[in-house]
């Protein structure tokens, strides 16, 4: 089932059915291995699916437990940019709709979930009189629980930061992060666990992953993305970033190394991302040095 929502270039939208569950003073969230703060329980709605129906069944999904609706308590527009882990880089727009969910008497939960990308999710009981200490998303509830309401509130929050324009190691950061999709192609073939970006010698980028088999047949995600600019005309390479489904970056192989360096006589000055926030920076000569075929290009 495909979730509403999309990510064009560094502008990411969601509509999303959420959960308020409040037992014993205290609110559930959510956190994984790869973000650093708590998110409400809930997800993306499925096509085709009612918002009412999503909820139910992403409470039952990351919970492991059947909570009922009370009501629909919030419709909630958000717009933020200031972004770690997952969001990193992107511009957001999410239209939730949050439901109050009926109390259990209890915070027993049998929750064995798994995010989309793969990591588990864990579920944190927070008292309410502490929402403010805690980096929990969103942050309208710590207000809408102090308070009686009447009907479905409307609330729109824009956390949005005015930022300066990404720099070429953001946006290829981006550009690999939004390309990568771990998921099974045949019983022979996985692909999508790593994303790669190059940035050619006139600016372009050109995106691609890996591709694994059960032979070897694969292709690296730098050498799908190379591909795809040879595809498109061009072949001298300034910058290139890979990452896996973690998010960190990583270094080419040696067959990828290889490939580069025989695209062109300059390649050996292609730079390669290691650390995004540092912006720390190797050059293919560094990795190859006293290359064997310099002197074919001579």
């Amino acid at each position: 089932m495909y979730d509403c929502g999309f990510t064009r270039e560094n502008n990411w939208f969601r509509y999303r059915a959420a959960a308020i569950i409040i037992e014993d003073g205290c609110a559930l969230f959510a956190s994984n291995q790869r973000d650093d703060y708590y998110y409400s329980i809930g997800g993306g709605v499925h096509m085709g699916e009612t918002a009412e129906d999503a909820v139910l069944r992403e409470v039952y999904e990351e919970t492991g437990v059947h909570y009922e609706i009370d009501y629909l308590a919030v419709i909630h527009e958000n717009f933020f940019n200031d972004n770690t882990g997952t969001l990193n880089g992107l511009e957001c727009h999410e239209l939730s709709f949050y439901y109050m969910m009926k109390p259990r008497g209890t915070r027993k939960l049998n929750s064995n979930s798994i995010s989309a990308f793969g990591d588990k999710e864990l579920m944190h009981w927070v008292p309410l009189d502490e929402l403010d200490k805690a980096m929990a998303f969103p942050t309208f509830l710590k207000d809408y629980l102090s308070k009686e309401h009447t009907g479905v509130c409307h609330i729109v929050t824009d956390d949005r930061i005015e930022k300066q324009p990404p720099d070429d190691w953001e946006r290829l950061y981006t550009a690999a992060k939004n390309v990568i999709n771990p998921r099974e192609i045949s019983p022979f073939i996985e692909a999508g666990g790593v994303g790669a970006a190059i940035m050619s010698k006139s600016g372009n980028i050109y995106t691609g992953v890996c591709i694994d088999t059960a032979s070897t047949l694969g292709m690296c995600g730098e050498r799908n993305a190379i591909a795809n600019m040879i595809t498109n005309g061009e072949s001298r390479i300034a910058k290139v970033v890979a990452i896996g489904p973690d998010g960190k970056v990583g270094s080419p192989c040696g067959a990828c190394r290889e490939y580069m360096m025989q695209l062109d006589k300059n390649s050996g000055d292609i730079e390669i991302l290691l650390d995004l926030e540092t912006r720390k920076t190797i050059t293919l000569n560094e990795l190859i040095p006293d290359w064997w075929g310099t002197s074919r290009f001579e």
